[in-house]
């Protein structure tokens, strides 16, 4: 049997402000997911904490994983409050920054993680440097009460998550 909900897809850059020329509240990825009533997000990422142009000291720096939940928290605000689970599959490990003549390793976050979006909360989650195949049972609410109900005028207040 299937999946009786909107399933609707993200990956990586997808989450933050288009070519990062958008307004940072324009929340395109979240609200798109709104208006089309999407239940289930699929995100697959190789969400790194560095870039090729960061610091030597920023790219050894350890990926932090509530640092990483609140960022992609933050991202999705249109949605926080509505029936919507958020499903993370994130790349661990490192690789070098020597094929763009930069210094130093990129550090993957991982983090692989379910979100719920309602109150949020962390369903569950791998750490930082964990490679491993994540599962999680969810129950899906009636297609009725998912993410239409939240209005614009309630994206404003701040997210945090905390491991459960």
């Amino acid at each position: 049997h299937g999946f009786p909900g909107q399933i609707g897809l993200g990956i990586c850059m997808d989450i933050n402000p288009y070519e990062f020329k958008a307004p940072y509240s324009a929340f395109e990825f979240a609200n798109f997911h709104r208006e089309q009533g999407t239940q289930l997000v699929l995100f697959s990422s190789a969400w790194c904490n560095s870039h090729p142009e960061d610091s030597l000291e920023r790219k050894r720096t350890p990926p932090n994983l509530l640092e990483t939940l609140n960022y992609w928290l933050n991202r999705l605000q249109p949605l926080i409050g509505s029936e919507v689970l958020f499903a993370v599959a994130n790349r661990v490990g490192s690789e070098s920054f020597a094929p763009f003549q930069r210094e130093g390793d990129v550090i993957f976050c991982g983090a692989s993680c379910v979100l719920s979006l309602k109150a949020p909360s962390l369903l569950t989650a791998l750490d930082t440097d964990v490679e491993a195949v994540l599962v999680k049972d969810v129950q899906v609410p009636p297609r009725g009460d998912a993410t239409r109900s939240r209005t614009p005028e309630d994206v404003e207040r701040p997210v945090a998550a905390a491991p459960s």
